[in-house]
């Protein structure tokens, strides 16, 4: 089966599920419909689990890359580990922005980053409508409200596993990260689905 094969079964599945409104060209809202969830969210990862720094980003996002290895995952969300720092009051949303590998956006959220502590880097997690992914996509992480002065930290490890970057949608930004993001995302499946492959 060629790529072209495999997109085209992958949306005649997703597109009654998926439904995109595009707005002025820079935001999308997606929505599902309701889907009984099996409740048993897998985690998937890029990183080491072995911190060795933080990273703040003005213009641009924490991308990373991940393959789920089967077909058939909706992701229901995103954990991220971080903290905040400086002159920052964490009062504006930041975007989690779900993409094919071609950064196509496929859903679009937003968060509070006011659970983010000053000095204190820990584990949050976001949950979010469940929505389909393919066997490979990419989550892009957006922080609008960092600025010189303040912001919030993502946590990196030390492995250059080429799988984290630095990029949004809409922008010409693809720069390799020094390590790969502690950013991972919860996939579950419809409680009445076949089971699939446990993830790795």
């Amino acid at each position: 089966m060629c790529i072209r094969d495999s997109l085209d079964e992958w949306w005649a599945e997703a597109a009654p599920l998926l439904v995109a409104e595009q707005g002025d060209g820079n935001s999308v809202k997606s929505r599902t419909k309701k889907i009984t969830m099996a409740g048993e969210p897998r985690e998937l990862a890029a990183d080491d689990d072995m911190p060795a720094g933080q990273v703040t980003l003005l213009g641009t996002g924490h991308a990373v890359r991940l393959d789920a290895q089967v077909a058939g995952w909706y992701l229901t969300g995103v954990r991220i580990h971080g903290s905040r720092h400086g002159d920052s009051s964490g009062k504006k949303k930041f975007n989690v922005f779900v993409c094919d590998e071609k950064l196509n956006v496929i859903a679009k959220h937003e968060f509070s980053p006011s659970g983010f502590t000053r000095g204190s880097s820990k584990w949050l997690t976001f949950n979010m409508k469940p929505t389909r992914v393919p066997v490979k996509f990419v989550l892009c992480v957006e922080f609008p409200g960092n600025t010189e002065d303040g912001g919030v930290l993502v946590t990196r490890d030390g492995w250059q596993s080429g799988d984290s970057f630095t990029g949004v949608p809409g922008k010409k930004s693809n720069i390799p990260a020094r390590g790969d993001w502690f950013i991972r995302a919860l996939l579950d499946r419809p409680k009445d689905a076949a089971p699939l492959k446990p993830l790795k």
